[in-house]
């Protein structure tokens, strides 16, 4: 794989993981808000699938890896 195409596909990967991250931040934020103001209930509630973002998220981080040390 020559470095053009590494460095496209690095900087895909990377664009993914900041989207995902993101949207998990915004997430987290919500349930820290509802934290403040005493409701566990509802900040376990506003993070659906924040462990599965995660997960995804160490993913994309690795793949990034890969493609960064590919061919060396």
């Amino acid at each position: 794989m020559n470095d053009n195409t590494k460095d496209k596909a690095v900087t895909a990967n990377l664009e993914a993981l900041h989207a995902l991250l993101s949207e998990t931040i915004a997430y987290v934020s919500e349930a820290t808000e509802y934290m403040a103001h005493g409701n566990r209930n509802a900040a376990i509630g506003s993070m659906p699938g924040v462990g599965e973002s995660l997960e995804q998220a160490l993913a994309l981080y690795r793949a990034a890896i890969v493609l960064h040390r590919a061919g060396r």
